[in-house]
């Protein structure tokens, strides 16, 4: 399922044209889209056209109502996607502000589109019925590797349209491996995007180390030894409280991991593209500390987004891997994982979206320098491109550009 993304200023003048009747249909489906974003909270917002005439009857009193509790709902639904809002009561104070409402509104749920969108894929109708927001199936959300909701009669997970999970996935696990082999590609899984390392709620905290295990099994399955992990937000604590837990959750899960006949995966804390989000370059290489396998996800296009363009050229870059191999020491360096696409970002919240080496609207960071230096240093890093769209045109790009110096 997309989330639908709106325009406040257009949602703004429909209110007005219509007398207020798009204000209703507006709400309605913002409830629906807080429904989905929040689905796996196990609570459901309710129908908007029923709140309203709630509101009516109660003189607005349950309309407040109505509002704090959605808002609240995003509020924590903000520690998994790494989206920061202001206090539900200062949302629901907002949100009665005539056209004020309708531009705040519009860009709270544009960017948990943005980071719902990055790394979920698209649901179908069907599948939307598996991870049904009511509670009425007995699927977990955000998904484990493989979904249960039964089990057939031998035993293997099945969804409620009948759909084998389990050895699905074992299938696909092996074919990337098989497909990967046979074209000497390397692959990498970046574990969910709902992981928060430095959650206040220490049940968050544990889920996290469920789904980097997850991860784990996922990676070993398709051939892949490097797993890609967000560490989570630092909106609501100090970024050096938010660290330390960041510390103690990946710790245990690593322990576990090891545990669990997993020490052959690396796991790849990754630098972040919001200012709100813990994972500057200094926060990763910290996390990396904690054990000698780890190496850091070097997002560039997320360091550049968070310094608000800090990324001009070679010198920029030097600095950068300077402090990775002061930190963590050359041998790390030189293998370190990487992401890599050009972002368009605001100030002061940084990263906005993803864009592509054509479009890229005058934002950077330019890989040329980047490829030079890496050539000249003789490092050997994997570099993933996520351009939006074009991953796979401006990643050839890339490697054309590096042989052409090396």
């Amino acid at each position: 399922m997309r989330i639908k993304r709106r325009n406040g200023l257009v949602s703004a003048l429909l209110g007005l044209v219509t007398c207020g009747l798009y204000h209703i249909f507006f709400w309605y489906q913002y409830g629906e889209d807080t429904n989905w974003v929040c689905r796996d909270d196990r609570k459901m917002t309710q129908n908007y056209i029923v709140a309203w005439i709630l509101s009516w009857i109660t003189c607005g009193i349950y309309g407040l109502y109505w509002t704090y509790q959605l808002a609240s709902r995003l509020d924590q639904a903000g520690d998994r996607y790494n989206v920061h809002i202001e206090s539900p009561v200062i949302f629901t104070i907002v949100m009665h502000i005539p056209f004020l409402s309708y531009f705040y509104a519009c860009d709270v749920m544009n960017n948990f589109a943005d980071a719902y969108e990055k790394t979920a894929p698209q649901q179908t109708e069907s599948q939307r019925d598996y991870y049904d927001y009511t509670g009425n199936t007995t699927a977990q959300t955000p998904p484990p590797v493989w979904p249960t909701s039964g089990s057939n009669p031998n035993g293997t997970s099945v969804n409620p349209n009948g759909f084998d999970f389990k050895s699905t996935m074992e299938d696909v696990g092996n074919n990337l491996k098989d497909k990967a082999k046979e074209h000497n590609i390397t692959l990498s899984l970046h574990a969910p995007y709902f992981i928060s390392l430095s959650s206040l709620e220490a049940e968050k905290r544990d889920n996290s180390i469920n789904y980097i295990l997850q991860s784990c099994d996922a990676a070993s399955r398709m051939g892949a030894d490097r797993i890609v992990i967000h560490s989570g937000s630092c909106a609501k604590i100090s970024r050096e409280d938010a660290l330390e837990l960041a510390k103690d959750t990946l710790t245990r899960a690593r322990k576990t991991a090891v545990e669990q006949g997993f020490e052959h995966i690396v796991f790849c804390p990754e630098t972040m593209g919001k200012v709100n989000q813990l994972g500057n370059l200094t926060e990763v290489l910290e996390l990396c500390k904690l054990d000698d396998t780890f190496l850091p996800t070097i997002d560039f296009g997320h360091l550049n987004a968070r310094e608000f363009g800090y990324i001009k050229g070679k010198a920029e870059y030097e600095k950068m891997l300077d402090e990775v191999e002061n930190a963590i020491g050359h041998d790390r360096l030189k293998i370190f994982h990487s992401h890599f696409s050009k972002i368009m970002f605001t100030n002061p919240g940084g990263e906005k979206k993803h864009l592509t080496f054509d479009d890229n609207q005058g934002f950077g960071p330019d890989y040329e320098p980047l490829m030079e230096i890496v050539a000249k240093k003789d490092l050997s890093p994997i570099f993933v491109c996520e351009s939006a769209g074009t991953q796979d045109k401006d990643a050839l790009t890339m490697k054309n550009y590096y042989l052409s110096v090396k």
